[in-house]
C-alpha cells in the first residue's frame, strides 16, 4: 500500500506543477480570472495556503480514484480480495489467480496506456462535472474549456504515472 500512496503524492505534486504552468497568466491565466469573473483583487485577496492544500488534498484523491481506471488488473485484484480460498496457495482460485497475474500481470502496464485512460476518463468525468458546474453558475464556453483542458492534461498526466510506476 505505502507504494500506492506514494505514487498518488507523486501525481498531486504533478497536478500542482501543472496547475502552475496552465494557471499562470502568461499562459491561460488571465483568460481564465476573466472567465471566472474573479478581479485582480479577488486573486490577490485569496487564503492561497488553504487554497493549495486543498487542491493538492483533492488532486491525491483524485489519483487514487484512477487505479482501477488505468491499471486492467485491478479488476482481478478487486475480484480476488477477501476470498477465503486465496489463502490457500494449492486452492483452484490461488492457482488461477497466480496463473492470471503470472501471464498476464504486465499486459498494458505502460505510461501511453495509462494516458489514454486519463484522458478518456477526462472526457467522461471531468469535463461533465465541470460543464454542469459551469451551466448553472452561468459561466462560458471558454471557461468549461479551460478548466477541462487543465482536469484532461492532469488526468492524462496521473493515468500515464499510475500505469508505467505500479
Amino acid at each position: 500500500m505505502g507504494h500506492i500512496l506514494l505514487v498518488c503524492l507523486v501525481c498531486a505534486f504533478a497536478a500542482m506543477a501543472i496547475g502552475f504552468v496552465w494557471y499562470n497568466p502568461a499562459v491561460f491565466g488571465k483568460a481564465w480570472q476573466k472567465a471566472s469573473g474573479l478581479s485582480d483583487e479577488d486573486i490577490r485577496g485569496a487564503n492561497m495556503p488553504l487554497i493549495f492544500g486543498l487542491a493538492f488534498v483533492f488532486s491525491f484523491l483524485l489519483a487514487f480514484a484512477l487505479f482501477p481506471a488505468t491499471i486492467h488488473q485491478w479488476g482481478l485484484n478487486s475480484m480476488m480480495n477477501g476470498v477465503e480460498a486465496m489463502n490457500d496457495q494449492s486452492s483452484e482460485a490461488y492457482k488461477a489467480y497466480t496463473y492470471l497475474m503470472d501471464n498476464y500481470g504486465n499486459n498494458f502496464r505502460t505510461f501511453k496506456h495509462g494516458a489514454l485512460h486519463g484522458f478518456i476518463y477526462s472526457i467522461f468525468i471531468a469535463l461533465p462535472l465541470i460543464g454542469v458546474n459551469a451551466l448553472y453558475d452561468r459561466r462560458s464556453g471558454k471557461y468549461i474549456l479551460i478548466n477541462w483542458g487543465y482536469w484532461a492534461l492532469v488526468m492524462t498526466v496521473m493515468g500515464g504515472i499510475i500505469c508505467a510506476w505500479v
